[in-house]
């Protein structure tokens, strides 16, 4: 099986070697992109939002353009929490039953739509296009012991997808955590991985033939798996499959305070471009509607709206040649968008790390880049406990000022109520859980359920009283 997947490795990179050809990523400037991997056990837990937290401060210490996430356990009672400055968040919530999901948070400096979000409750399902660097971005998550049934529609999905493809075809990356422990992966020369099944492992027919599917509908695109490392104990479950191998320039894979999976990190040569801050200001009509956050939810879209229903565009025009009218139009927009829609928040602006905390965050870096380098497992083993231990002194901090926080808004609640009452709605929007409940030897996960039957029970003993 080893053999047959190295064959079919090394016939596809001769393909996306021609696809390279196309390509053109410059190497030549500074900071490229990253891209993070992680299954996160709950983003937003009952009693703490601590993981979206220290992803704030994460994404501030390093370039990444996208997170790709998994087991989010987020639903429709779980809003604004999750928002991250400098970023865009597209969800694909499991809303019937409890945990699962998959989010992308893609930086706000790269265009991106929705193409798809779905959950079948039991696997699920997220898909964006970025057209300003040509790449269809998924996201899924497959619990284990799914049934050939249940991951079906996921793979039709998939399909669908890459059917409606346009050349020339993107960059497309397809991740998640899809619980195959029963295959082994080994790197090869080109970033790509081959794969043999294990030899002793309790995989059933219908595992395999899921996992076969989805490497075909991979291999009809090319797309290549590049993660070698397990990212849970022993086994790789966290996959990434691409036809653009050529864009990854490194893959960390390290452990993580966050989950019991590992996080990958995607070094890849994407490149940001980079503000000058003694050039002149474009202030444009055309760079200000980029400067728009229109994924906001404060636009007023009726007023805008409105704007475009009321304006006499006849008469605007008139005996104007098309340029003219072109750029009154653009102006008319603008000024209507400028008064309705907030702009963009900056990355780094806000609320900024302490300096200690900061230091810290730039340990874990070092850490990482002397763990890649080690040779022997003795020393990476030493730099992974390294950088679990910072870790848990940034988490460890993070409490501490949460703490020092709250004392000081119960301590100023009586001369300045307004501290204590925008301390208590930052925390809203977490999940609050009740369930799931037993009943009649079947489980209920669905809130609204859960609800009717508490009623019944309270209305039952009422009447017995």
């Amino acid at each position: 099986m080893g053999e047959n997947g190295e064959e079919q490795n090394k016939q596809m990179g001769i393909l996306l070697n021609e696809n390279r050809k196309n390509k053109t990523f410059n190497k030549n400037k500074e900071r490229p992109w990253k891209i993070m991997i992680q299954n996160m056990e709950g983003l937003v837990s009952e009693n703490s939002k601590e993981k979206v937290d220290l992803l704030r401060e994460y994404v501030k210490e390093d370039n990444i353009m996208l997170m790709n996430l998994t087991e989010t356990w987020l639903d429709s009672t779980i809003k604004d929490v999750v928002e991250i400055d400098g970023y865009h968040i597209f969800r694909g919530d499991r809303n019937d039953r409890k945990r699962g999901g998959t989010a992308i948070y893609v930086h706000d400096n790269v265009e991106a739509n929705l193409i798809l979000d779905m959950s079948n409750g039991t696997c699920d399902m997220v898909a964006v296009e970025m057209p300003d660097v040509q790449v269809v971005n998924i996201v899924i998550y497959r619990p284990p012991g799914t049934k050939s049934q249940e991951f079906n529609p996921i793979l039709s999905e998939i399909q669908k997808i890459f059917q409606k493809l346009e050349k020339p075809e993107p960059t497309i990356i397809l991740s998640g955590d899809l619980n195959f422990p029963f295959v082994k992966w080994k790197r090869l020369s080109d970033n790509s991985c081959s794969y043999e099944y294990k030899a002793h492992t309790n995989a059933t027919t219908d595992d395999k033939q899921q996992f076969e599917k989805l490497l075909e509908i991979c291999n009809n695109q090319c797309m290549l798996q590049i993660i070698e490392e397990p990212t849970r104990e022993e086994n790789t479950l966290d996959l990434v499959f691409t036809n653009e191998t050529g864009m990854v320039t490194m893959i960390e894979v390290n452990k993580s305070k966050n989950s019991d999976h590992d996080i990958v990190e995607i070094s890849t040569n994407y490149i940001t471009k980079e503000k000058d801050n003694n050039k002149e200001i474009d202030n444009t009509e055309d760079n200000i509607l980029k400067s728009i956050n229109f994924r906001a939810k404060t636009v007023n879209w009726k007023n805008i709206i409105g704007m475009i229903e009321e304006t006499s565009w006849n008469q605007e025009f008139v005996s104007r040649d098309a340029i003219k009218s072109g750029e009154e139009f653009l102006d008319i927009i603008t000024k209507s968008a400028k008064e309705n829609a907030p702009m963009r928040s900056k990355q780094g602006k806000g609320s900024k790390i302490p300096r200690e905390r900061k230091k810290l965050h730039n340990r874990i870096k070092m850490l990482k880049r002397e763990k890649h380098r080690a040779y022997s497992n003795e020393r990476k083993k030493s730099f992974e406990r390294k950088i679990l231990e910072t870790e848990q002194k940034i988490i460890e901090s993070k409490r501490s000022e949460r703490l020092e926080n709250e004392k000081q808004c119960i301590d100023s609640m009586k001369d300045n109520p307004r501290v204590f009452y925008s301390f208590i709605n930052k925390q809203r929007n977490r999940r609050i859980e009740i369930g799931p409940f037993k009943k009649d030897e079947t489980f209920i996960y669905n809130g609204k359920e859960i609800s009717n039957s508490l009623k019944t029970v309270y209305i039952t003993n009422e009447r017995k009283k």
